[in-house]
C-alpha cells in the first residue's frame, strides 16, 4: 500500500548521477504513480556552465532507461518543464510533491497558486541531500564543473591529507609521454586552461586569451621576459611549486580563479615560483568537462587535454602513485 496516489518531482537530470537514482526509488516508494518533470533549455539558461547540460532528448533517454530497468515505466509519465510549476498548479489528482531542501521554496509557490485554484495542497516531502565522498552534496553542477564522478566520487578528496605530492623516479619516463593529442588548432570548450609560458603566449599572440594560464617566468628552464600585458598584470596570482613536486594548496587556488572565471568572465594568471610542469595534472583533475588543457611538450610542441570524465580517472590514477607528504605531521608516504 502506497502512502500518496500520484507524485509529482522534477529536475534538470543532467549527468545523470547517483542522488538521482535515491530520489527516484523514493518517489516510487511513497506513491503508485509518479510524474517525473525534466527542466527544457528554457528553465537551465541561468545554470553553471548551462551550455554544456545534456541535450533534452539524451536527458530523458536515461531516465527512461533507469525507469525500465527498475520496472517503474508503468507507474511513470515523463514530461518537460519550462517553468517551475508544470501541470502541478492544475491537476487535482497530484497528491504530493518531492523536493530537496534547495527546491522547497518552488513546492510552497505551487501550493500557493493551488489554493488560489481551489485545489488540495500537495504534501511536501523533503528529501536529504545526497553527499558525495568529499562530504559535499552531489549535484549535477558539480559534475560539470569536473569535481566529482556522477557515483560521487570526488576527483581530489585522495589528495585532501596531503600537503604536497613528490615524483616518484619511477614515473618519470612515463610521464615524457603526452598526456593528450598533439594540438591541430582546434579550440573548443567552456574553459581554455595553459599550462606554460610559451603555450600562453602564442595563444595571446592570435588573439585568445585563455580562462586561466598557468606560467614560471621560463622556458625549458631559462628565464624569459613577456612583453604581453596578460602575463604581467592582469589577474596575478602566485604559488610556489617545487620541481618534482605538486603543491596541492593549487587545489584550492585553482578553484578559486576557476570560479571566479564562471562568474565574471576575468582571465585569471597563475605564476609559479619554482617549476609548473607538473600542475598539468591538477589542472586537468579540477577542470570542467569539455574543457582543453594545454601544454608544452619538449618533442611534439603543444599538447591538447580534453577533459573527459576518462581523462580524470587517468589522471587521478597517475597521481596516486606520487609520493605523498602528509599535511597533519609532515611524514612523508611511501
Amino acid at each position: 500500500m502506497f502512502e500518496y496516489q500520484h507524485l509529482v518531482f522534477a529536475g534538470t537530470f543532467d549527468h545523470f548521477h547517483v542522488g538521482h537514482q535515491k530520489m527516484i526509488d523514493q518517489a516510487f516508494k511513497l506513491a503508485h504513480f509518479v510524474s517525473l518533470g525534466i527542466a527544457t533549455k528554457k528553465l537551465c539558461n541561468e545554470k553553471i556552465l548551462s551550455s554544456k547540460i545534456q541535450p533534452f532528448a539524451k536527458r530523458k533517454k536515461i531516465i527512461e532507461k533507469y525507469l525500465h530497468e527498475n520496472k517503474y515505466s508503468n507507474r511513470a509519465k515523463l514530461f518537460p518543464l519550462s517553468d517551475i510549476y508544470g501541470s502541478s498548479v492544475t491537476d487535482y489528482s497530484i497528491d504530493a510533491i518531492l523536493v530537496t531542501k534547495n527546491t522547497k521554496h518552488n513546492a510552497e509557490k505551487i501550493n500557493e497558486i493551488r489554493l488560489k485554484n481551489g485545489l488540495k495542497l500537495l504534501k511536501i516531502i523533503t528529501s536529504p541531500l545526497f553527499l558525495a565522498d568529499d562530504g559535499k552534496e552531489i549535484s549535477s553542477e558539480r559534475i560539470r564543473l569536473g569535481e566529482i564522478s556522477p557515483s560521487g566520487h570526488s576527483y581530489s578528496h585522495d589528495f585532501s591529507s596531503s600537503k604536497t605530492l613528490h615524483l616518484p623516479v619511477s614515473l618519470r619516463e612515463s610521464l615524457r609521454k603526452p598526456l593528450g593529442k598533439i594540438n591541430n588548432g582546434e579550440l573548443a570548450g567552456p574553459m581554455i586552461i595553459t599550462v606554460g609560458d610559451i603555450v600562453s603566449s602564442s595563444l595571446l599572440k592570435i588573439g585568445i586569451d585563455p580562462a586561466i594560464k598557468i606560467i614560471d617566468n621560463k622556458t625549458r628552464r631559462e628565464k624569459i621576459k613577456h612583453k604581453e600585458k596578460e602575463l604581467t598584470i592582469a589577474n596575478r596570482h602566485e604559488i610556489r611549486n617545487n620541481p618534482g613536486e605538486i603543491n596541492l594548496n593549487f587545489f584550492n587556488i585553482f578553484r578559486n580563479l576557476r570560479d571566479d572565471h564562471l562568474k565574471n568572465g576575468r582571465s585569471q594568471l597563475l605564476v609559479v615560483c619554482g617549476e609548473e610542469d607538473l600542475l598539468v595534472l591538477p589542472a586537468v583533475l579540477l577542470a570542467p568537462l569539455s574543457s582543453i588543457v594545454l601544454y608544452g611538450h619538449f618533442q611534439f610542441g603543444v599538447v591538447l587535454v580534453g577533459v573527459t570524465e576518462r581523462k580524470k580517472r587517468q589522471v587521478e590514477k597517475i597521481m596516486n602513485k606520487f609520493i605523498r607528504n602528509d599535511f597533519s605531521n609532515g611524514a612523508i608516504e611511501q
